[in-house]
């Protein structure tokens, strides 16, 4: 595992300038591979006793925050439907699905109780932010997010039984804009401050081309997150095998 690879390798990289998260990602992720393939294995098999096989980038729904009250989202419907959506994957031997819809992106706390106890599958839902931050976000500081997602995760969301098994973070071509830069950075801040309170993971959503998830683990790495809770997703849209 880690502690056969000769740490000469990352003291090299070290001193060419290279960020220990791009060191970790490019050279002793690399190194360690053979023997992380069996703890993936092993990991998959206990895995598959607790959750079972999971698919970890769903939406049940899919908008903005209070969407809902643009009057053509029937949440009976979107009850019915997500009920025969989640039979058909545990069909065919999905266990557990974890919806990635924090509240700006038109999260439904009354969709999660509706479907309870409707359907065998485990649903895992999302605290965190989306690619727009919204306005009245943009007045906390990173303990003023972190709180936002710790409260969601500790008391339930919006006064209900639900509450988050994961923490969502969306960066995008927006990022690009340096006013959205310093509101995103500032959130992913926030959202490791409550992985590390809370010990759940980041799953987050990127543009492959932008290259975006090494600024992320940077980032997270500063804030004392362990890495190996954390999600860079839509990576596999990228052809570029080094990053």
């Amino acid at each position: 595992g880690f502690e056969s690879i000769d740490p000469t390798y990352e003291q090299v990289s070290a001193t060419l300038g290279v960020s220990a998260a791009r060191t970790f990602w490019r050279i002793t992720l690399r190194l360690a591979r053979p023997a992380l393939v069996s703890g993936m294995v092993l990991c998959w098999t206990r895995a598959l006793s607790e959750l079972g096989a999971t698919l970890n980038h769903e939406h049940l729904t899919s908008g903005m925050g209070s969407f809902e009250r643009l009057g053509y989202y029937n949440r009976e419907d979107a009850v019915r439907r997500g009920v025969e959506a989640l039979q058909h994957a545990y069909d065919v031997g999905i266990r557990t699905v974890i919806d990635c819809t924090p509240l700006d992106l038109g999260r439904d706390e009354g969709l999660f109780q509706g479907i309870a106890g409707k359907t065998p599958m485990n649903v895992i839902c999302a605290t965190g932010v989306y690619r727009w931050v919204p306005m009245p976000y943009s007045a906390w500081d990173e303990d003023g997010a972190a709180a936002f997602m710790l409260r969601e995760i500790n008391d339930g969301i919006a006064g209900s039984s639900i509450k988050p098994g994961i923490i969502k973070l969306a960066w995008d071509i927006e990022y690009q804009l340096e006013p959205l830069r310093l509101q995103l950075e500032k959130m992913a801040r926030g959202a490791a401050r409550a992985a590390k309170a809370s010990g759940l993971p980041i799953t987050c959503h990127t543009r492959p081309a932008d290259y975006h998830g090494d600024r992320l683990l940077d980032i997270f790495e500063e804030e004392g997150l362990d890495l190996r809770a954390v999600t860079i997703g839509h990576t596999n849209d990228s052809t570029d095998m080094d990053y």
